[in-house]
């Protein structure tokens, strides 16, 4: 749970640093090249990455870096069942095609998942910036920060969030399931508060403090959204074993994809 959460605020970290440099790109270049200069020069840092990627990364079996208990560790789940609704549960012990995991309610429960939430997530990266300049007027230079903290305080909610369950599991002694299920529906609360922000954004209630009070509800919203991922993304390994979680993944993704593009429009 918790290693779920440290991986998943590096989607937060990478916006961190676009928060930066796609404004020192656009004061570079004016807004037109500017812009293209971004996707170039973000785009030629992910091949890069992924050169590091082939060079540094092994299967476990082939990885010379893996102790036998780890490697045992990750191979503990070689035989999982996953319940469904027929009499007898399905024992995994090779891969399951993607038509088979479209049976199961709970591919279908991660999916839907995804596509109502993801857009909560794709609409403060796209739209915060807008926001922010015609709200309070600021210029391209003065977005940097506002989306900067922003975006680094959703890397503490993916923390919290990998963290909250373990709690719940360690000192209150709940069970894994009711764990996460608790954690869960008191993480999805929280983003509600965003819908204040037209109060407390409000310049003639709060004049000069309203950008600060503004940015701190979208704060606390990015936070609990990527508290909330992070809880999602462990559900899979919950209910699926190691050899149908990337499929699941990439299933629930593509309906988080199809989701976020319905809540932009």
């Amino acid at each position: 749970m918790l290693a779920t959460g440290f991986f998943n605020s590096g989607t937060s970290l990478g916006t961190m640093v676009a928060a930066l440099f796609v404004p020192w790109c656009l004061m570079q270049w004016g807004d037109t090249t500017g812009y293209k200069m971004a996707y170039l020069l973000t785009g030629g840092l992910g091949f890069i990455c992924l050169l590091f990627w082939f060079l540094m990364y092994n299967a476990p079996a082939k990885s010379a870096k893996l102790s036998a208990a780890e490697f045992e560790y990750i191979h503990s789940d070689e035989n999982v069942t996953i319940q469904t609704a027929a009499p007898e549960d399905l024992v995994v012990k090779e891969k399951i095609s993607w038509f088979k995991l479209l049976t199961f309610p709970q591919t279908w429960a991660f999916f839907m998942g995804k596509f109502l939430t993801d857009g909560v997530w794709y609409f403060l990266l796209f739209w915060l910036p807008d926001y922010l300049h015609k709200q309070f007027g600021m210029s391209t230079e003065q977005l940097k920060w506002p989306t900067f903290i922003v975006y680094g305080i959703s890397i503490l909610g993916n923390l919290f969030g990998g963290s909250l369950p373990l709690f719940f599991i360690n000192k209150l002694k709940i069970a894994v399931y009711n764990a996460r299920m608790r954690a869960m529906f008191i993480i999805a609360l929280i983003p509600m508060c965003l819908l204040s922000i037209q109060y407390f954004g409000d310049k003639t209630i709060f004049g000069s403090y309203a950008p600060a009070l503004a940015i701190s509800v979208l704060c606390i919203g990015a936070a609990a959204h990527q508290a909330w991922s992070s809880n999602l993304f462990t559900t899979v390994s919950d209910f699926f074993p190691k050899k149908a979680i990337g499929s699941v993944v990439g299933i629930g993704s593509f309906g988080g994809g199809v989701g976020g593009f319905i809540i932009q429009k």
